[in-house]
């Protein structure tokens, strides 16, 4: 039997972020058996689902991360870019 590596059909979106957090969300990938996650300052995370919230972030940062679907074998899928912003911690005086 013929196994082909997952592909990803669309685009990441960006679902929510907090000051130190960011979760996103991107289209299934058929076969795909997890999703790779790599990004700016932060090692490779790996998640069964299509949505990942990263979290012990930098407030008031913009991250870029790298999503593969990872199917048979480990192939793995074209990748996708997921961008957000974290948002800003509240200053006290």
């Amino acid at each position: 039997m013929f196994h082909s590596a997952p592909r990803i059909e669309g685009q990441c979106k960006f679902v929510s972020s907090t000051d130190q957090s960011l979760t996103f969300r991107w289209p299934e990938a058929q076969s795909a058996t997890s999703y790779e996650l790599v990004g700016h300052l932060k090692s490779a995370s790996n998640t069964t689902t299509n949505t990942i919230t990263v979290s012990d972030l930098i407030p008031g940062t913009l991250y870029t991360f790298t999503v593969w679907a990872v199917g048979w074998r480990q192939l793995r899928s074209n990748n996708i870019i997921c961008n957000g912003s974290t948002g800003l911690s509240e200053i006290t005086y």
